[in-house]
């Protein structure tokens, strides 16, 4: 028996390739009764039938099967009953979201080794942006790149990630970044650009991390960013 569910979409990586399905997408977000989900298969075929899927919208859907993936919060879901509905949630109520669930990356580790946590939210101390040639272009891939029906979107071939700090204590963390929207941005513009954007510009907002665990590795990396303007440019909004 299917279980109907609905979630607030507060990420969207960029495609990967799965030898079932094809080009398929991550997304993750929470529930009304504020669970973390992340929900899975998300095909090609399905997102050109529905059309785009925003970050900050409301998704439903059927489970098919809870933790059918091994993490936490995963559902494996009936792609064709995703709806996306009309409403769009607003910027305040995810900030009032986010705040709550806000941590560290050092307390994600704690709890992805006590219960299989696999999502979460962390406010980094950015200290750098890179764009590296993707060796993480694993095997695997390669071969399902031959093995699967045709891929619609270029897949990222770089790695995106951040340099930070997440608490006064910490030593620093490296982590890959597989936000659509970063994916997006690295196909369109140098990568110059790229970094003015992503880590000068960011520096200037009030930038949270929503991060996840791989499927096959158990690492951490930054599934989206959310970035609303800080309280200081809300201010000088206010005065001007």
């Amino acid at each position: 028996m299917s279980l109907e569910e609905q979630i607030i979409v507060l990420a969207k990586t960029y495609p990967t390739i799965s030898k079932k399905y094809g080009q398929v997408w991550c997304l993750a977000g929470v529930t009304e009764e504020g669970n973390w989900r992340r929900i899975y298969p998300v095909p090609m075929d399905i997102y050109l039938k529905i059309g785009k899927i925003p970050k900050w919208s409301l998704l439903e859907y059927d489970v098919k099967d809870e933790g059918g993936d091994g993490r936490k919060e995963s559902r494996k879901i009936d792609p064709a009953s995703l709806v996306v509905t009309k409403r769009k949630i607003d910027t305040e109520i995810i900030k009032d979201i986010l705040a709550a669930e806000t941590t560290t990356l050092e307390e994600l580790y704690a709890k992805n080794k006590e219960d299989r946590t696999s999502l979460g939210v962390i406010k980094p101390v950015l200290q750098d942006f890179k764009i590296d040639d993707r060796n993480s272009m694993e095997k695997w891939e390669k071969r399902l790149l031959s093995m699967s029906k045709p891929v619609w979107i270029e897949l990222i071939d770089k790695w995106l990630g951040y340099y930070f700090k997440c608490s006064s204590n910490c030593h620093g963390h490296k982590c890959m970044c597989v936000d659509s929207e970063v994916g997006n941005l690295h196909r369109k513009v140098s990568d110059k650009k790229l970094k003015d954007k992503l880590f000068y510009w960011m520096k200037s907002r009030d930038l949270l991390f929503i991060m996840g665990t791989e499927r096959f590795y158990n690492k951490w990396i930054i599934l989206s960013l959310f970035y609303p303007p800080s309280k200081k440019q809300e201010t000088l909004k206010g005065v001007l």
